[in-house]
Formats: C-alpha cells, structure tokens, sequence
C-alpha cells in the first residue's frame, strides 16, 4: 500500500495550511506551532497476485494553540475539505477515492486545541 499512502500523503501536504507530522514517522512537530497529526487507519484489505485493495480512514488531528482555536481551526477545516473531500487521485499502478471529510468535537490537550477530522478513503493497486 506504499504507493496508495504516498498519493494521499502528497495530497495531504499540497493542501495543508499547516506543517504535517505524520504518527509513523520520526517527525516531530514544531515546538508550540501549530501543526497537524495524520495516522492512516486502515479498516478492510484484501488482495491477491495482481491487485490489492485497502478501504479506511486518514484521521487528521489539528493541534492549534489555546486562543487560537475557533478561527484557525475553522480555516484548516475548508482547506482540508476543499482539497481532499471527493477527490480522485492516481499513478501509474494505483487510484485512491476519498469521500466526505467529517469533523469531530474539540477539545482543549495541554497547550493545544485540537480538533478531529476524518476522512473515508478506498483505494486499488495493481501489479
């Protein structure tokens, strides 16, 4: 699924308004900014010799700082909408399909807002 990650990993990038840190990853985040967790969460996978399909959830968590919240998280809200909810993405040997980026509740974590979001993706790769 290296190539299937990598196509929404790119997308996630290009369309952030703010660093990404991915969870597998030794990144860290910048100390007191602003920044966004991303950890793929795979539901259903299967496969066989010449395709192999994987259907879950990009969950992104922002980290804003405290006053900062409402505002900043509302304007990275329509930037990951707009940028990757129903989108279609390829290569050469994959094509990945998001759906609706869906938002969960806030919450405040030491010097942080953070806010979740999720995003459904299905996704095909051929040998």
């Amino acid at each position: 699924m290296t190539v299937l990650r990598a196509l929404l990993e790119a997308r996630l990038r290009a369309v952030s308004p703010l660093p990404v840190v991915f969870e597998n990853r030794e990144a860290r985040p910048p100390p007191g900014r602003p920044f966004v967790l991303a950890r793929f969460a795979p539901m259903t996978a299967a496969g066989d010799a010449t395709t192999r399909e994987e259907t879950g959830t990009l969950r992104l968590c922002l980290h804003l700082p405290l006053g900062q919240g409402a505002t900043a998280a509302e304007a990275a809200t329509e930037a990951f909408d707009a940028g990757l909810s129903g989108r279609q993405m390829g290569a050469a040997t994959a094509v990945v399909a998001t759906g609706v980026l869906l938002r969960g509740g806030g919450q405040g974590a030491g010097a942080f807002w953070t806010v979740s979001l999720d995003l459904p993706y299905h996704a095909l790769a051929w040998r």
